[in-house]
Order: C-alpha cells, then structure tokens, then sequence
C-alpha cells in the first residue's frame, strides 16, 4: 500500500464555516478564505471582533496561517460562549494531529462533542464535518470499525441537507474509509457517487479524483496504474480551476500529493526515470516522506543498485514507521533481498509484514478481519512463493491457511465465546444522528486475534483424511494436496481462470468438466472410498465440484465431497442438539415445491410445518437445539453478509453466529445460501452455522430453480438415515446424474467434518 501525501483537512475541515446573519468585513474575509484579512478583520480591535463569532473566525484564519498555539489558545477561550461547538471543532482538529497521545485524545473527545452539538442545535452540515475529521483520527488509529461508522454517519448527515459539496465530501471519506478497510466495491461505488455529486465543484472534485488514484493504485496492475494516471490529470485540471476560482484553502497540499501519486503510478508502470524525475522537482521537505523513499527504492532495485534500495527502505523501517507503510516497504525489501539470494533476510522481512497485518486485524471486529486481512495479501503471497522456491511445502501451505478461515479461528479459539457474550449482552446502538453503529458487527478488538496454526498443526488436524486447499488471491493462486502427512503446492495460472469459468456456467460438458479436472485435481489423488475434503476460496468457491470429470467417470462417483471453511475447522463437534427437527419455508409464498417438500418432511416427522407466515425467525429460533433445521427459503448476500428471506425479518449468518444457532444438522435448500461477498466466506451461512457448534450444513454455492432444489432434496432424503449428510448428499448427487442437470445437482454441497462419527 502506497503512503499518499494529503489528509483530509482540504476536505473537512473549515467548510463554510460559522454563520452568522450579518455580513462584515469579517464574514466577508473568511468566507473568501483570506486569513490576512481575516486577521485583521476579526481581531479584537477590528469591527465584530469582540463577538464569540468573530473570535472564533479569528482562531481559524490563525490556524491556516501556521499559528496553531494561538488558534488552540483562543478556541479554548470560546468553549463555554454561543460558539461552543465550533471553538471545540476548531480545538479537535488541532490537537487530533499531535504527536502526545494525551492530547490527541484530547482532541477526539472535543470533535465528538462539537458533533453533538452540532447535532442538537440542528447544524448537520457542521455535524459531518466533525464527523470526517473523526474518521481521518480512527483511520490513523487503525480503529476501523469506529472509521466506517463514522464515514456512514457523516454521508447520512450531509444527506439530510442541501449542501451539494458536503454531501460530496462525505463519500469521498467513505470511499477512502472503504478502500483502507478493503471493501473494494464500496469504496468504487462511493467513488462514483462523489464524483457525480462534485460535476460542478472543482475543488472537492480534484479531491474525489484524487483519492479514487489512490484506490487505483492498490491494485498493483498495468491497468489500474494507467487508469489512475487518467484520473490525476483530472484531478490537476480541476485543481487548476479551483486556484483560478480563488479556492487556494480548499485544495491546499493537493498539488504535491497528486505529484507523488503520478510518480507512484509511473513507477508502477516501469516508467522510473519520468518518476524519479517528478520527485526530484519536489520541495526538499517533500523529500523524507514515505513515497519518495519507496519509489526511490523501487527504482534503485531496478537499475541494480541494491545497497541504495535497502538503504532506502531500511532508512523509514528503521525509524519506526509501521502500519500500512511498514507492510509496503517490507514486501519491497523482501523483494530485493531476493534479487541478491539472501532468503533468510527476504523471509525475515515478509514475516516483519505480516506481522503488522495481524496487528491491524486484531484492532477490528470479526466482520472485517477478512475484507482487512485480504487487502493485505500481499506479504502472505511473496512468502508463498520464498517458501516454495525453497521446497517447503508444509510451511507454505500454513501461509495459505493464514489467509483463510481466520475469523472461523478467533470466534472458535477457547476464550472466544465469553467475550462474544460479552457483547452480545451490550445495548443495541441507534441507528440515528446522535449514534450509529455497526449492527451485528462485534466490537473491534473484544474478540483475541489468534496466530493461525502452523505446517505441522494444520496437517495433524488434517490426520488421515485427504485434502485440496485452493486458494484465490486474484493476482495469484494456489493448490494445495495433502495426503498421508505429505504436502504438495502448486500455482495456479491465471490463465486456468477462463477455463473454470466456463466450468462454472456449463458442468454437464464432459470435455469442459474434464479440463477443469486436470486444474483442480491433482493427477495422485487417491481412490479412497472416504470423502474428499475441499477448502476454496474467491473464484474456486462457488464452482460446482461434483460435476468434475476424470475419466470416464464425475469425481462425485468417485467419492463424496466435504467442504470447510479452512483446514482449521477440520475438526468434530461433539453431537449436543438432539431435539425435535424443525422444518421451515416458501416463505414469501412462491416456491409451491418448497413448500410441499417443508409440509411433507414434518409429516413424515411429526411436527409442525412452517410454511408462508408462519415462517418466521421465531420458528427459526425454535430449532436452536434441534437435531435437524431444513429451510427452504430464498437466499442472497446483504450488508451483514448471507441473508435468508424470512416472513417479517430475514435471518443472517451474523444472527447465527451472535445467537449460537447451531441445530446438529442445518439443509438449506435456497439459492446461493453457502455465498458471501467476503473473502474468507466468514459472512456465509456455513460458516456461521458450523462456528455456532453445527456439525453438517447442507448448502447451495449458486442459484437453483425451484423445482431442481426440490428434486434434490428428494433424492437427498430418499437415501439411508444412517449415513452422514456428506455421504448422503453424495449418494443423492450420484442418483440424480443422468436425471437432473448438473448445475442443480453440482450446486449442493455438504460443510462439515467428514470423519465424525455418529454418538
């Protein structure tokens, strides 16, 4: 992650300012942004000076000329006067950027307070403001659940009034909020509603342009570099109005960043000599900051010039820097420590990073450990290959299971599920202006980010079953096999992908079937007759494995299936809910074979059938220590991940968790019911049913029609109750190969442990 050289100060900060009825020559100089003039017409002596308005005008333009002591001097002066929120305001702003941490907290408690304020007197302009400010202070705390509520609240204020350029603003820092966190199509469609809002205001614009170069070059590639170097020149032509608008304040210290941003985009696209050649033409106090050493080492290695690379990149290491720069300059570092063999210091470097990731994890909730943990793959991938190159297998499949199922292991590790009581026992927060909160998200840090298990623990969890571990980092994938204590990794080609994804829209083709095989199962796996365990992620994760064909036979026939979240959840829950099964469903009154399938299976059992109205969470609820849940109802990804339709409120594999759902054996037989849109599948109903204390889940990975899913679950219940749900949904898939398509059939599969045996 490249350091950008701007904060949000340009943005939220002044705004429009104080109001007042009146306008004087005070008004009129500090509504035009010329603090000279300010000064003077607002001193003490100068007409409206003496007034708690014209003093707190005073404060500001002291701030914008560099006198912050005497802006904080004044402010304070003015916090028990008729502009007692915005002397607070202006006091936050300040002391939020200093360098005690007393004070820093100091300043977080006045721009919350100024907030409310603001809030109460109706001011919600003023309130979004304070708001920003407030997110720029959590972000540079790495307190990122407290960030994106924050960024929520100030586009919600700003929402509620006319002001164009607020309303802007706002989800400018709700882009950047989601862009630091790693909600990658929140922050572009955050992007795209703030450039649209900004057509008509240069200043805030060449901002929302800016930051979106930013987001851009996160992604490391050709074509979001290129793009980015689009969105600068923009970003330059907009500030070139704002200047000749008069708007020096609004758009000050973007000239510099968008210079190193185009240097950080030219870097990235090789062009060294054009980027070094930007740098140089910089201030020489421009010169110490993050970026310019980063480049300057980047294109040192390069050129070949390795002692000044890791002179560079040691220099800011060395200093104490740490975060997001620190995760960055250590994969360049272990980069060109590789250039020169010396693996031992590359991977020492990669692990110096990756220990930073698990420290900004563990300042979240458990909802955005992945999206965070993804947005920092990048250590984890480089050392994936160091290890590999080196022929430790075991090792680098730890590295793969470090980015998988990680939330699974801090809810699941011993300690975990006292503090999610703690929680669950807080008040639940407004969703108003005076507080918002994050919903079902748990606290940030209440819950113990656990190391994850390393190359020997994971393949003892593994014991005698047989796995295949696929992993998907978008810009580079793996497969794993293990079997018999023997671990083998191999990359992935990018260009495999296309073939996967015509596996995915067409599985009943034998030869596309076929090709997809020879990528995803190794040529040695055995013939066992015991399932096949199966942990995919990204891309690999709603492919329909069954239908994979070796031979002249489906791998299905072959053997059963068992899918897990990660290899750290192989293993067995002890069988604790054994009550009356429930079955649920059709609940908004059009899925008639559901429906039918819901009233026959409480027949046959003797208990109720919940159909329509009657399908509500409360039924939901009853079956939390039933031996079998079956919900036969539409499903999605919503904000707080998979979203079961419900009559009244949907069920979330957020409530599953926060509730401890856990039936023994959980079948849901609508659409997509096994998606999310998280990288880890933490927000999927698998996961949340099986970190509840579920053993089986039944689930869909994509769309099936009604009377397919019906005809699954026929057969499915068909087969003898005395084989587990993995071995029954396989025999079910076997029976149904020459009668249904595949990509109904395919489309079911079965999470849990496969070698659990029934009490």
């Amino acid at each position: 992650m490249l350091p950008v050289v701007a904060g949000l100060v340009g943005l939220c900060g002044l705004g429009d300012g104080p109001r007042s009825k009146v306008r004087s020559a005070c008004e009129a100089a500090f509504e035009a942004r010329q603090w000279e003039r300010t000064l003077e017409a607002c001193g003490p002596d100068a007409e409206g000076g003496a007034t708690p308005l014209g003093r707190v005008r005073h404060a500001w333009a002291q701030l914008y000329v560099g006198s912050n002591d005497a802006a904080l001097a004044e402010a304070t002066a003015l916090f028990e006067t008729s502009e007692g929120a915005e002397a607070r305001y202006l006091g936050g702003l300040i002391l939020k950027d200093h360098d005690a941490p007393e004070r820093v907290a100091l300043g977080r408690d006045l721009l919350e307070e100024a907030m409310r304020r603001f809030i109460a007197t109706g001011r919600r302009d003023r309130a979004s403001d304070a708001a920003c400010s407030l997110v720029t202070l959590a972000l540079s705390e790495s307190r990122f659940d407290d960030a994106l509520e924050l960024a929520n609240r100030a586009v919600s204020l700003a929402s509620a009034t006319s002001d164009v350029g607020r309303r802007g603003i706002a989800l400018i820092v709700l882009a950047a909020t989601n862009n630091v966190i790693g909600l990658a199509e929140q922050a572009r469609e955050a992007f795209r509603r703030a450039e649209a809002e900004l057509v008509s205001r240069p200043a805030e614009l060449a901002w929302a342009y800016f930051k979106h170069v930013v987001f851009l070059l996160e992604f490391h590639s050709v074509d979001s570099a290129l793009e980015a170097l689009q969105f600068l020149d923009a970003a330059q032509r907009n500030f070139e109005l704002a200047i000749r608008a008069g708007m020096v304040a609004k758009v000050a210290g973007l000239q510099d960043a968008i210079h190193f941003n185009r240097a950080a985009a030219l870097s990235a696209l090789g062009r060294d000599a054009e980027a070094l050649e930007l740098l140089a033409a910089l201030p020489e106090g421009q010169r110490d900051h993050a970026a310019y050493h980063r480049i300057t080492a980047v294109a040192a290695a390069r050129r070949g010039d390795i002692d000044a690379a890791l002179a560079f990149l040691d220099q800011r290491l060395e200093n104490g820097e740490d975060g997001d720069y620190a995760v960055s300059a250590s994969v360049e570092l272990a980069r060109v420590f590789g250039q020169v063999g010396r693996v031992h210091d590359a991977e020492r470097a990669l692990h110096r990073a990756i220990e930073q990731v698990e420290h900004l994890r563990q300042q979240s909730s458990l909802e955005l450990r992945p999206w965070i943990l993804a947005r920092r793959a990048a250590p984890y991938a480089s050392l994936i290959e160091l290890l590999l190159a080196q022929a430790r297998a075991a090792d680098a499949l730890a590295v793969m299971e470090s980015l998988q199922a990680r939330a699974w292991l801090d809810a699941t590790t011993p300690g975990a599920d006292a503090a999610s009581d703690e929680v669950a026992r807080e008040p639940a927060h407004s969703k108003g202006d005076e507080v918002s909160a994050s919903g079902d998200a748990q606290t940030a840090g209440t819950i113990a980010a656990t190391p994850p298990l390393d190359g020997a623990a994971l393949v003892a969890r593994i014991g005698d079953r047989e796995a295949l571990v696929l992993l998907d980092l978008q810009s580079s994938a793996w497969r794993a096999h293990i079997l018999g204590g023997a671990v083998r990794v191999a990359p992935v080609p990018a260009s495999a992908f296309a073939t996967l994804a015509s596996f995915h829209a067409s599985p009943e083709l034998p030869e596309v079937a076929a090709a997809a095989a020879a990528i995803l199962v190794p040529t040695e796996l055995s013939r066992s007759a015991r399932p096949l365990t199966i942990v995919a992620s990204g891309r690999f994760a709603e492919l329909p494995f069954p239908a994979l064909r070796r031979g002249d036979h489906l791998l299905i026939e072959e053997r059963a299936i068992a899918r897990l979240p990660g290899l750290v959840a192989a293993r067995c829950a002890p069988r604790v809910a054994t009550g009356p099964p429930v079955f649920l469903g059709d609940s908004e009154g059009d899925l008639p074979q559901a429906a039918a399938e819901v009233r026959a299976l409480a027949g046959a059992h003797h208990v109720p059938a919940h159909v329509g109205a009657a399908a509500t969470r409360e039924a939901v609820r009853t079956g939390r220590g039933a031996s079998w849940l079956h919900l036969a109802v539409h499903g999605e990804v919503g904000p707080q991940g998979g979203e079961l339709s419900l009559r009244g409120e949907p069920l979330t594999a957020s409530l599953v968790r926060r509730e401890r759902l856990a039936p023994d054996v959980v079948v849901l037989a609508g659409c997509s019911t096994a998606a999310s849109d998280d990288p880890e599948g933490w927000g999927a109903f698998p996961s949340a049913f099986l970190s509840a204390g579920s053993r089986y889940v039944i689930a869909t990975t994509r769309s099936v029609a009604d009377d397919a899913a019906s005809a699954v679950m026929h057969a499915f219940y068909a087969q003898p109750e005395r084989l587990d749900p993995i071995e029954r949904l396989a025999a079910a898939q076997r029976a149904l190969v020459a009668k249904t398509p595949a990509a109904a059939w395919a489309s079911f599969a079965a999470w849990g442990t496969a070698s659990c045996s029934e009490e």
